[in-house]
């Protein structure tokens, strides 16, 4: 009979060569544990969770079928003139990054969504007493916020955009720019995103909007509304999910480690090392999150420091990771 000795040593050169394939595999492992402990099932968003969300499902959907067109803009806008098999590869490399973090995203979720029932300990009054040691942080950051607010149209958005925005415009720029690059700060974001979800259930908090109401309105609502589906859900357990976890699939409230300040912090690294020209207005979208962040109440501070130090070690990672893949290609 054939030896199948050299299959596992197959499976772990494709993760070498292709590092994103083991974050998702990785994260799939975790996320089908956790269900299976939980006794729970995965599930499929609806259009329901746009009450969560804020906007429509489509406005997601949209950027991604913009990013995946970004190859084809370039090789015009730029008069490349690449031949038809190197735009379709572009094309065909685009949409397996576009799939992937999809998935990874989608496992991301629903592991915020069963925070409360994995790890049911909440550490928020512990950071709260840290925010009211250093009010006077909080205070002058509350001002700047007010200030700002004056010249800002729609203030209140201008924290979701400003993440969307680094979002796309991160994955465009670089891809469009120099795809030997995009994959690294690809990679970062998927880590990031992964072991966020994992350091979510170390010392879970709820945030800071359970002692005072912040100054965005369009994010005390949604805090009013998601805190509401919490205590459902931890008062009915996993059952609640059976009803409910499609609508409440981006629901889940998880303020330790901020992610969006970390995601954030990854896109502002990457495009300081690329010596690109949107440095500057990385750096004020950057500021602007975190002082809404903590001005909102999404978060305390102690969640900031906290997300840009995972952030850093996703960047770490990425990077060994890539050179390891390129090494071995």
């Amino acid at each position: 009979m054939p030896s199948n000795r050299g299959e596992p040593v197959k499976v772990v050169r494709l993760f070498v060569r292709f590092p994103e394939l083991a974050v998702l595999v990785a994260m799939l492992v975790v996320t089908f544990a956790a269900a299976l402990w939980l006794g729970t099932s995965l599930v499929l968003p609806d259009g329901r969770m746009s009450f969560y969300l804020g906007f429509r499902y489509a406005v997601p959907l949209g950027l991604a079928a913009l990013w995946l067109a970004v190859p084809l803009a370039t090789d015009r806008l730029l008069r490349r003139g690449q031949p038809p098999r190197v735009q379709a590869r572009d094309l065909a490399w685009n949409g397996v990054y576009l799939v992937v973090f999809s998935l990874v995203m989608w496992l991301h979720f629903h592991l915020k969504m069963w925070i409360p029932l994995l790890n049911p300990r909440r550490y928020d009054a512990f950071y709260q007493a840290i925010d009211v040691a250093l009010a006077p942080l909080l205070t002058a950051t509350i001002a700047v916020r007010q200030a700002v607010a004056v010249l800002l149209p729609s203030v209140d958005w201008w924290y979701m955009w400003a993440f969307i925005v680094l979002f796309f415009v991160s994955f465009s720029y670089h891809t469009a720019s120099d795809t030997s690059r995009f994959r690294p700060v690809f990679l970062a974001t998927l880590i990031n995103q992964s072991l966020g979800a994992v350091a979510y259930c170390l010392a879970p908090a709820v945030g800071p909007f359970l002692y005072d109401r912040g100054l965005n309105a369009m994010a005390d609502a949604q805090q009013q509304n998601m805190w509401a589906a919490y205590q459902q859900l931890t008062a009915t357990g996993p059952a609640w999910l059976e009803s409910y976890g499609q609508a409440y699939f981006v629901a889940g409230l998880a303020a330790m480690p901020s992610l969006h300040v970390g995601a954030s912090w990854i896109f502002v690294w990457y495009v300081f090392r690329a010596r690109s020209h949107l440095r500057l207005p990385y750096v004020l979208l950057f500021a602007w999150i975190v002082i809404e962040a903590m001005a909102s109440k999404w978060h305390y501070l102690i969640d900031l420091p906290a997300g840009i130090v995972l952030a850093a070690v996703a960047i770490w990672i990425a990077n060994r990771l890539c050179t390891i893949s390129i090494r071995t290609a």
